[in-house]
């Protein structure tokens, strides 16, 4: 690992002999913490000089006044090493230590330790396992590393490949912990950044990284509610190309036939790790289905349609059926099937975590009514609305006051109108040949005949494209700046606040919008009667 200078062909019998021994070097890895820092103290008055050959690798080293000097060698060693420990489990304060300060020495700005380990396709892949490790070390109870997570993904994502244009194996990582922090300042940069390019030998990085980089991003953007956005890279992500719609179907095949006949251990195919793409797709599909419901009540487009039951297809067999259910629900705006088919899979839905954006599906059927309505008229009575509610069965259920359902409907048109999916007036109207009932409000103080309310709906323009993540929403209530990264306590603090201030609105819309109906309607009673 220390010689110097080595030549292309040693550096890649290093990382064959390293590859062949991991099993080795993970047994032994409580002892790795007295290597790990020669390694870190390594200086070129310390190397074994080695006869240089034809192919020798160009002296490209660091040369920090207190850090080490990196090699292709040494680098290989505190990759190889480093991983071992993670795998081991092995967390002991010494240990814990070395990997921090190894992911330190790795990611500092201006490491050439990219530059060495590029061609080197598996010590790429075992830096990803390094990262997973480092960041679970670092979100251990004992202590809160919440920015360093993200920034440290953040370089590592930037800085181990040729060009911002690659997929790296640290993006659908940097991406995931980014959600799960409930920060995506960072993630949003790198995502702005359009993907081009699958380079395994370069990155480390296959096409199976790229899908679940797409996938982690649409789901990403979808806790945003960025629905329109999330559309989009979950579309990416199930979008298989033909031939790796064979070769997935293959190594299915492969992975069914390995585990009844011969081992239940899956073999390792072009795709990477048997099943690992079907896992993949199959959560992208999942929630691809869910964001459709929520943003458009389904799929408008018969090739997103297509693409799905694709993806079925290739991965059979793993509990997709229910979401397609719940697409059929949501297209017939059936609410009471929906409810059944919610509470009879809820078990599926919090197996796989989409728990919540099944709620929020259901929640949004009652929009998508209203849509509906608002395409072929543009002006109706509120109650024509609750009555089509209660048609598709979106009304609450139990003892509920006609005022109590035209202010949660009142409510929901401000919403509507807030999100930008409507332009929306409310308006008193009076025609006798409807033959329209009059409506009785009930308020607390006293009781307030009013005539029927009209709202006027009209479909909004279309808008100039924002940049990707902008949502009003999503940037209130989900979206950090750097300074404001730091303490969990806080963001929660501020989440919490934002919450509690966007249901004081919307209260506060809704009454205003009653008020100013009944007083209107009270005017005109007063002049009737004059």
């Amino acid at each position: 690992m220390t010689m110097f200078p080595t030549s292309t062909q040693h550096d890649l019998e290093l990382e064959t002999a390293l590859e062949q021994h991991m099993p080795e070097l993970v047994a032994e890895a409580d002892h790795f913490y007295i290597p790990l820092r020669e390694l870190l103290t390594f200086r070129l008055e310390d190397t074994a000089v080695a006869v240089p050959s034809d192919d020798a690798v160009p002296s490209d080293i660091t040369n920090c006044k207190q850090g080490p000097v990196l090699t292709c060698g040494v680098t290989l060693g505190l990759v190889y090493l480093t991983t071992a420990i993670i795998l081991s489990e092995v967390r002991d304060s010494d240990t814990v230590k070395g990997v921090v300060d190894v992911m330190h020495c790795l990611l500092s700005p201006g490491s050439t330790a990219y530059r060495h380990l590029r061609g080197h396709k598996y010590a790429l892949q075992r830096f990803e396992q390094l990262l997973k490790g480092y960041i679970e070390i670092l979100n251990s109870p004992c202590e809160v590393h919440y920015q360093d997570n993200l920034f440290d993904l953040y370089r590592a994502a930037i800085s181990f490949a040729p060009s911002p244009e690659y997929i790296t194996v640290a993006h659908p990582l940097f991406v995931r912990e980014a959600a799960r922090c409930r920060c995506p300042g960072l993630a949003l940069a790198v995502m702005r950044q359009p993907v081009l390019e699958v380079s395994p030998v370069d990155t480390g990085a296959d096409v199976t990284y790229l899908h679940s980089y797409y996938c982690e991003g649409g789901l990403l953007l979808a806790a945003m509610q960025c629905w329109e956005d999330a559309m989009v890279w979950l579309r990416l992500a199930v979008s298989v190309p033909k031939h790796l719609q064979r070769q997935a179907s293959l190594e299915v095949q492969v992975a069914e036939a390995s585990t009844t006949t011969t081992s239940p251990v899956s073999p390792v195919t072009a795709l990477g790790q048997s099943g690992a793409i079907c896992d993949i797709l199959l959560k992208a599909v999942k929630a691809f289905v869910l964001v459709a419901i929520i943003s458009q009540g389904g799929f408008h487009d018969p090739a997103d349609r297509r693409r799905a039951q694709r993806v079925m297809q290739v991965c059979r067999g793993r509990n997709t059926d229910p979401y397609f259910r719940l697409l059929s629900a949501a297209a017939q705006r059936d609410g009471k099937l929906w409810n059944t088919l919610e509470k009879r899979f809820d078990f599926l839905w919090r197996q796989d975590g989409t728990a919540e954006f099944v709620v929020e599906a259901g929640l949004r059927l009652r929009r998508h009514v209203i849509r509906d309505l608002a395409m072929v008229a543009n002006r109706m009575y509120l109650s024509d609305i609750l009555s089509a509610f209660r048609i598709h069965s979106l009304c609450g259920t139990g003892e509920v006051s006609d005022a109590e359902e035209i202010s949660a409907l009142i409510q929901l048109l401000a919403g509507m109108q807030e999100d930008g999916e409507l332009l929306i007036r409310i308006e008193n109207f009076r025609d006798g040949g409807l033959g329209e009932a009059e409506m009785t409000l009930e308020d607390d103080s006293s009781d307030m005949s009013v005539k029927p309310l009209v709202v006027r709906l009209e479909l909004p323009p279309k808008r100039i494209p924002k940049a990707l993540g902008t949502c009003q929403r999503g940037c209130s209530l989900l979206s950090l700046t750097g300074a404001d990264m730091g303490k969990k306590q806080r963001y929660r603090q501020a989440q919490l606040r934002c919450a509690m201030e966007d249901r004081i609105r919307r209260y506060e819309r809704a009454h205003a919008a009653l008020t100013r109906a009944t007083e209107t309607s009270s005017g005109e009673g007063a002049q009737l009667g004059g």
